[in-house]
């Protein structure tokens, strides 16, 4: 104790006066060490120079982690951070301050100017550990491989300003990195929007904006990043947030939220874990957007432009493609789409991705869309494809090196309907398919024009309305094929096939008088109970297994089967009463006609649904067939008795004649 007090002046009470002198300086020097030191605000006189020169300064010092220092420039000067250094507060309001080693500050307040220097390449770091404000209005920087560490909460005030951070560069033959701003975790960094609902501020580009904490953007308007990488908490809350395309890549691996009313735009952003909570709209503009396997995704999403390549297993509440590119080898599930144009499937996806709409789905018929390289898309709900003269292309099969891939299939769900609206006018076309439509529902086609489907597998209803719909020579019918009055189904190839039902009162046209539709199924003519009239413009060829399903009527009324140009019969005649009507004694119907019957063929089976006990005589006549109910068999005619032993003979029941659905 005696040594801390021995340089004080001693206290006499022989002369109080120099005592009370004495005590004073005591006083003031036990304060001097007792209190703490005051903080100082320091101004940088400007112009170029170093951060530790004192005469650069006001007051003629160096600023330290107690104080604040102000960095004002008029001009373009810059300052430099040499060797390690602290300051309690920092406010930029223009020039350049630069590090070749470490920063550390308490507040930063970054008014205007710029983070970095062209006299540090090599770049330093600047570490906030308190708060941080960032002016939305101005122009700022963070450049020159410069890093900044945000520990604690920012702010950025609304406005239509910029806070760039600088891309990589190169100087002689040295490259350096790209700068940097980093929002640790647990942090919150606040973007106040833009200056108005159609204003627009910026964030990043060529450098990265790390994000392990929470990206809030509120307030209006859109914020357009680029380098963006999200490993944290992405809130927009309000307006718009977009990645940005060009050179410019970002990432997200964290969750980002967007509010109803907000739209997230996508360009160049790879979603490579994490989710993506939509309660707006995800909106890809240009650009490649990747989203991994292990992302989530959820909401309204569109594709107006770019790429967008899906990996695994995901699931979207709307889908609506407007152009670009949708493409993986990866499954989406949404529960609506809209088609507009663009293309589903891409080059870079050969094993092809799946696309499975289960409600409504509507394609643009005025537009060009394209289903390719292996994709598959199933609707499982109803669709409706809009009148125009567009096209919705079907890939075929394809092969690449010593690879083959298979063809690409759009797959109408049994219990669905899609429903072609036909051309723009009576003279216009559209196309679907050349690679695979595959019919498990109803196709049902209005309006008017003409549909060329190529490829076409029909499997359940294909429901000709109005209109025309051509095929070609790869059509398969399995299902049943119903043809209104007016109608035509049209071949563009040679011979093609019916291995199922062909019904109505339309016309079936072959490619010319020289090739033919080949019948390995039933025709019936007529639709309803009214008897009525299916036409075959060509030839027509019946194999064994062929039915022609004839219904009788009163008065000789029946329905017809006419054949423009040459007729080969074999199978079975199938006769049918009409609902309540028992042919007579005597009556005769005329229920084929043809321009030549080829070899003397006839039908090799006859059966007969109704009244028992009638016999029927079948007259072939060089243009046509004739049944006539007969009171016994007559030598020389094709006959058919209805008796009790019925149950042992071929009975086909007709199938009902309203559409099915």
């Amino acid at each position: 104790m005696s040594h801390r007090f021995a340089a004080f002046p001693k206290f006499s009470a022989r002369n109080p006066k120099g005592s009370r002198s004495q005590l004073s300086a005591l006083g003031l020097a036990l304060m001097t060490l007792s209190a703490p030191a005051l903080a100082v605000d320091y101004i940088w006189q400007g112009g170029e120079g170093f951060w530790d020169d004192p005469a650069r300064w006001t007051l003629l010092g160096v600023p330290g982690s107690s104080d604040s220092a102000t960095v004002n420039f008029t001009g373009t000067g810059s300052l430099l951070v040499r060797d390690p250094r602290s300051v309690g507060t920092l406010f930029l309001n223009g020039g350049k301050l630069a590090t070749s080693s470490t920063l550390s500050v308490g507040t930063l307040h970054l008014v205007n100017g710029t983070i970095g220097s062209t006299a540090a390449q090599n770049g330093g770091v600047v570490n906030v550990s308190g708060t941080a404000s960032f002016n939305g209005t101005a122009v700022s920087n963070i450049d020159y491989s410069h890093v900044v560490n945000l520990n604690g909460n920012a702010t950025w005030s609304g406005g239509n300003g910029r806070l760039i951070v600088g891309s990589a560069y190169s100087q002689g033959n040295t490259s350096y990195p790209a700068a940097q701003l980093n929002i640790a975790a647990g942090t919150t960094f606040t973007d106040a929007g833009a200056a108005s609902t159609t204003g627009l501020k910026t964030l990043g580009l060529g450098g990265a904006v790390n994000n392990n904490g929470t990206y809030r953007r509120e307030g209006l308007g859109e914020t357009y990043a680029g380098g963006f990488n999200n490993n944290g908490t992405l809130d927009i809350a309000s307006g718009n947030f977009s990645f940005a395309g060009g050179n410019f890549s970002s990432s997200s691996s964290g969750l980002i939220k967007v509010a109803s009313g907000s739209t997230l735009y996508l360009a160049n952003v790879n979603f490579t874990a994490g989710s993506v909570q939509n309660n707006g709209v995800v909106q890809q503009y240009a650009g490649s957007v990747v989203v991994a396997s292990g992302a989530v995704i959820s909401g309204a999403w569109q594709v107006n432009a770019g790429s967008s390549r899906f990996e695994g297993t995901h699931g979207v509440a709307s889908l609506v493609i407007n152009g670009g590119v949708l493409t993986g080898p990866g499954v989406l599930n949404t529960g609506s789409m809209v088609f507009n144009g663009g293309t589903f499937g891409g080059s870079g996806s050969q094993s092809g991705g799946t696309l499975n709409v289960a409600g409504l789905a509507s394609f643009n018929g005025a537009s060009a869309m394209d289903l390719d390289y292996s994709h598959v898309v199933n609707l499982n709900g109803n669709a409706t494809w809009s009148a125009g003269n567009g096209r919705l292309i079907v890939g075929s099969a394809y092969s690449q090196g010593n690879t083959a891939y298979p063809a690409a299939q759009l797959n109408i769900a049994a219990g669905t309907t899609f429903t072609d609206a036909g051309a723009a006018n009576a003279t216009g076309f559209k196309t679907l398919g050349l690679g695979g439509p595959v019919n498990n529902g109803t196709y049902r086609r209005e309006g008017l024009g003409l549909t060329f489907i190529g490829g076409f597998r029909n499997a359940g209803l294909l429901d000709l309305a109005a209109g025309t719909v051509q095929v070609d020579a790869a059509f398969q019918n399995s299902g049943t094929v119903q043809i209104a009055a007016g109608a035509l189904l049209a071949a563009t190839s040679g011979t093609f096939n019916n291995a199922g039902l062909m019904r109505g009162l339309g016309t079936v046209k072959t490619l010319n008088a020289n090739t033919a539709l080949a019948n390995t199924g039933t025709l019936d003519p007529g639709l309803g109970n009214a008897p009525g009239t299916l036409t075959i413009d060509g030839d027509l060829t019946f194999t064994d297994s062929a039915v022609l399903r004839i219904e009788l009527g009163a008065a000789g009324a029946s329905d017809r089967l006419v054949v423009t140009d040459q007729v080969l019969w074999n199978g079975t005649l199938a006769l049918a009463s009409g609902e309540g009507f028992a042919p007579a004694v005597g009556e005769s119907f005329l229920i084929a006609s043809f321009a030549q019957r080829l070899s003397g063929s006839t039908f090799d089976t006859f059966t007969w649904s109704g009244a028992g006990g009638l016999v029927f005589a079948v007259d072939y006549g060089s243009t046509d067939i004739t049944v006539r109910v007969s009171a016994v068999p007559e030598p020389g005619a094709w006959m058919l008795m209805m008796t009790g032993v019925a149950a042992l003979l071929l009975r086909v029941r007709r199938l009902p004649r309203a559409p099915t659905a």
